[in-house]
């Protein structure tokens, strides 16, 4: 049977996606019972998703959904909101005046910015009050919040399908909007379904992708390569059920194509148009030749189609390919001036030879990108730079009422046709936009053309376009780049003697080299204070001062860093400038954490947040909001008091952080919460996940080579090894740490690094190899004022335990606990679990079992408080061995039993099957062996390690007797029950007697009878 040439070849039925069709059809039976929500369908260029949602539309249809759709295209990462823009277009298109109007009603002055062409002349608007300015973040909120409304709207009438195409091409801010859908989308009956290329990931998309899955919104469905029996039945199909295929041809075209659909029919055709692949009586015959080498762009293919078309549509689609992958018929007609039936057949002949496809009545779309780009580059370039040319002048005189939304398509266009002032103009314009909706890709996009505009009209580039693209390049992670263009500003600004561009430049050159090298960073600072002081302006002064405050602490001058940042703070006091302040805030919490006093530190975080929140500093609240989370987190009480932060509330500040870094695509900013998510975690019993985020934040920061954050992620790493009782992996870590602290210039990240190497060789029972280490830097360890030489001291008290001095481990320890700083009428119980720990086991080493007990039962009830699960395990390990050897069998099984719970509590939440089976045997190995537990010791297990009698007397409590009326009915003395009170308190580890009864009564001690 004979295929016609001038029509697709497409196979007839979907091939080898059953189970993701049964999967998506599940989907779409849920959203029409109110349970919407988003799925992603994700593969490489040419899978297989088009296809797919096709059929899923159609179901869609049959079950009454409207059908929403928009795509996006590569142009699309610089042109903000590019897919809802077509949409909705495409939604009201059909609708008059009076339609939308009554549909949009107040909602349409929000979307004038948007649609300035569908709603401007609509009287029903103009009598609209204006709505009030916002600043740009809030006015995106409430665009967000309207086009969310009119899809809920719609959704409340009927179910709806809303698909968003290739999404790995979308901009930021397309992006967002999505994030912000999704989470409207669980209670409805909205179901988003969005489209992307898996192998081409940005790093936009990889944050919303994130973002999603840590807050379970979303489904995906991964689309992969056919197999050979697939592509095989694909094959037989599109060749209507041949008996027997051609010999050679599947395996060729299987291992050419290696199982893409598209690619396998865009070959097919290729065959046919070719002649290569006929059909006889006796079935297809291929000859097969010696070209049989047609480049994965598919240009032969192309190339080939282009000859069945007329010359007239080949005008056409040349033009086309020049205005991009999507293209408006209102464009082209204006263009080529046909009368709109001529053109339509024209389009016809176009899409026959599947060249483009018809995405709505005003506007088409190449079916591959590799076909535009294809018959672009088959043009001459005089020929594309006339028609990059005449689309510049049309898209003027088509929307010279609304050119703000087409600012990016005018600044590339004037560019391509080099018409270099308009270029200049309409890039800048576009570059403001970018930054204003911050999107720093698009952003260094468009100054780009300003900087090329300018070059080509022998202008002097402005220097504040240096000084803007630098500061997008450092937001994205591109160091070099940044320090390029802050040079150039710089250069520019000592030429034209403007004194606060150079001071700018220099900060900023500052502030970009805090990422590698300290001591450049403050020779930059140091220009920029004297500058600030020359140009006698206050604001700049302290913002100066802050910086060299900040660069102060990193190189270990912490009452210089405080004297800086509180000068600081002064001056922008007086001059009641609440970003300045909020930024010193910031600053000031920093510098009491490293001076480790974490209290103070959380409160000058709180006050920050605040204020941050107030003015809309997204980049810093972004940095304050992880170091909160790293304040008030268990290991920021390894050597000092904390606020004993919750877990919930550590996550609250870590997942907002993430979020605004992904949002303003700042790399280092998400490397650093990535970090500390790994930090915080770990202790709180959560191993797997911390391990995986460290080992993420590691990797951003390698991508962008920051060594703070380098040095940062491989010493939350050793901490995590160490952790998981592997010593070995956390040695490498801690050297690596050190080698990119020493780069760095970090006396902070040094000692930490150090720290860590100590302990590592303590742990691996090399104490000869951690005493040399220590030598380098003993001095840091002996009058400790920073939490990073407390660290060390405690690195140094541990090993004095390996190394079997006990009293030289209780002396360091005394040192810790009398140092530790605490704030002027501080009522936070002061708990300190390591080093009680450490005290502990040194009394017992030196033979004081009573005393040593007293310690670990307090270490106990504050690792309980904190919920310092990596560290508790340990603690009822030493406790354990304290109670054999004052004979309290009873009590020493229980610490044990305790134990092994904590490991296997902390063993189900390693991932990884080695690294979980390593820890549990090792960790296991560490306690005695287990005996048959009676049933009194099982019951003690399970209420927490009471004996029978402590239980009685929680009972009591619970019910609300008081002691001595506990002492009546016991027939004890009244002492004897304060005793069992107080173990109850120690063993529960809790404070008082209300807690007390609150646990008697969840575990239904209440009622049982004496």
């Amino acid at each position: 049977m004979t295929i016609l040439l001038d029509q697709p070849v497409v196979c007839p039925i979907l091939v080898g996606r059953s189970a993701e069709m049964a999967a998506l059809q599940e989907r779409l039976g849920a959203a029409v019972h109110g349970q919407g929500g988003v799925v992603l369908l994700s593969g490489e260029a040419g899978i297989g998703k088009s296809r797919l949602l096709a059929e899923l539309q159609r179901s869609a249809e049959t079950l009454g959904f409207q059908l929403l759709g928009g795509q996006c295209f590569p142009a699309d990462r610089s042109c903000p909101y590019a897919p809802l823009l077509d949409l909705l277009r495409a939604f009201l298109a059909p609708l008059s005046a009076t339609q939308i109007a009554t549909m949009l009603g107040a909602s349409a002055r929000a979307l004038f910015p948007l649609l300035p062409e569908q709603v401007q002349h609509l009287p029903e608007v103009a009598s609209l009050p204006p709505l009030s300015p916002l600043e740009p973040e809030q006015e995106k909120r409430r665009l967000f919040a309207t086009l969310a409304e009119i899809f809920a709207k719609q959704a409340n009438a009927r179910p709806v399908l809303l698909v968003v195409e290739d999404i790995h091409w979308s901009d930021e801010s397309t992006l967002e909007f999505l994030l912000f859908l999704a989470r409207k989308t669980v209670a409805s009956r909205l179901l988003v379904l969005l489209t992307y290329r898996s192998d081409e990931v940005d790093q936009p998309l990889r944050s919303l992708l994130a973002q999603l899955d840590r807050e379970r919104l979303r489904q995906e469905i991964a689309l992969v390569r056919l197999t050979r029996a697939d592509t095989e039945t694909m094959l037989q199909t599109i060749l209507q059920e041949a008996e027997s295929l051609p010999t050679g041809m599947l395996d060729a075209l299987y291992d050419l194509t290696e199982g893409n659909p598209f690619f396998l029919e865009e070959m097919l055709k290729a065959l046919m148009m070719a002649e290569d692949l006929v059909e006889g009586e006796d079935g297809w015959h291929w000859k097969q030749t010696d070209t049989w080498h047609i480049p994965l762009s598919l240009q032969d293919a192309i190339e080939l189609r282009l000859t069945r078309v007329s010359v007239e549509a080949r005008r056409v689609v040349q033009l086309a390919a020049v205005a991009g992958r999507r293209f408006d018929f209102v464009l082209l007609q204006q263009i080529t001036q046909d009368d709109e039936a001529t053109l339509l057949e024209l389009m016809k002949e176009l899409i026959a030879v599947q060249l483009v496809i018809e995405e709505s009545a005003e506007q088409f779309v190449f079916r591959h990108a590799l076909t535009r780009q294809a018959i672009s580059s088959g043009l001459l370039a005089r020929e594309r730079r006339a028609l990059h040319g005449t689309i510049a002048l049309t898209l003027e005189h088509l929307h010279e009422t609304a050119l703000d939304a087409y600012l990016a398509d005018l600044a590339y266009h004037c560019a391509e046709a080099e018409l270099w002032s308009k270029a200049m103009e309409y890039a800048r314009l576009a570059a403001e936009q970018a930054q204003a909706l911050s999107t720093p890709r698009a952003s260094v996009e468009q100054w780009t053309r300003v900087t090329q505009a300018a070059l080509h009209l022998g202008q002097a580039v402005p220097p504040t376009c240096y000084l803007a693209r630098g500061q997008a390049y450092a937001t994205l992670g591109d160091f070099e780049q940044a320090q390029a263009d802050y040079e150039r500003a710089l250069h520019a600004a000592r030429q034209t003697e403007d004194g606060h561009l150079e001071w700018q430049s220099i900060l900023n050159l500052g502030v970009l080299w805090t990422g590698r090298d300290y001591k450049r960073a403050g020779a930059y600072f140091q220009q920029a204070v004297d500058i600030a002081r020359q140009l006698g302006e206050a604001e700049l002064h302290a913002h100066s001062l802050n910086r060299q405050a900040n660069w102060l602490l990193n190189i270990g001058q912490i009452a210089e860093a405080l004297s800086a940042n509180q000068e600081a703070l002064a001056l922008f006091e007086a001059q009641q400038d609440q970003p300045g302040m909020a930024e010193t805030l910031d600053l000031l919490g920093t510098v009491y954490n490293l001076a480790g006093d974490s209290i103070t530190a959380v409160f000058m975080q709180g006050r920050a947040i605040e204020l941050l929140r107030a003015v809309g500093n997204r980049s810093v609240l972004c940095s304050c909001l992880t170091m909160r989370a790293t304040c008030a987190a268990p290991w920021g009480g390894d050597t000092s008091c904390t606020v004993n932060g919750s877990l919930a509330a550590c996550e609250r500040d870590l997942v907002e952080a993430l979020q605004l870094a992904r949002e303003i695509e700042w790399v280092a900013g998400e490397a650093f919460a990535e970090i500390i998510f790994g930090r915080i975690y770990v202790p709180l019993g959560q191993m797997g996940s911390g391990l995986a985020h460290a080992q993420q934040g590691l990797r951003l920061a390698t991508e962008i080579n920051h060594q703070q954050w380098v040095a940062g992620a491989h010493d939350t790493l050793a901490r995590i090894y160490l952790s998981l009782l592997a010593p070995e992996q956390a040695l490498s870590h801690a050297e690596v740490g050190l080698g990119a602290a020493r780069e760095l210039g970090s006396a902070f990240w040094i000692a930490e690094s150090v720290a860590m190497q100590i302990e590592a060789y303590a742990a691996l029972g090399q104490p000869k190899l951690a005493e040399a280490i220590l030598q380098e830097i003993r001095s840091w360890a002996k009058n400790p004022h920073q939490a990073s030489e407390r660290s060390l001291l405690l690195a140094w008290t541990e090993l004095a335990l390996v190394q079997h001095q006990p009293e030289q481990a209780l002396q360091r320890c005394e040192q810790l606990l009398s140092t530790a700083p605490q704030r002027a009428g501080e009522t936070e119980e002061r708990v300190i679990p390591r080093i009680w720990k450490c005290q502990g086991e040194a009394f017992f080493a030196l033979g004081q079992t009573e005393e040593a007990v007293q310690r670990l039962e307090e270490a106990r009830r504050g690792a309980k408080l904190q919920r310092y699960l990596s560290l508790l395990w340990q603690i009822e390990r030493s406790l354990g061995r304290a109670y054999q050897r004052q004979r309290r069998q009873e009590e020493a099984q229980q610490a044990f039993a305790a134990a092994r719970q904590g490991i296997a509590l902390l063993s189900e939440s390693i991932e990884d099957p080695a690294l979980r089976s390593h820890f549990g045997q090792t960790a296991s190995a560490t306690l005695p062996q287990e005996k048959s537990v009676s049933p009194r010791r099982a019951a003690a297990s399970q209420y927490g390690g009471l004996t029978e009698r402590e239980r009685e007397v929680a009972a009591l409590i619970g019910q609300g007797q008081s002691n001595a009326e506990i002492a009546e009915l016991l027939v004890v003395s009244k002492r004897t029950v304060e005793t069992h009170v107080s173990s109850v308190l120690s063993k529960l580890g809790i404070t008082s007697r209300n807690q007390i009864a609150l646990w008697a009564q969840g575990k239904e001690l209440v009622d049982r009878k004496r």
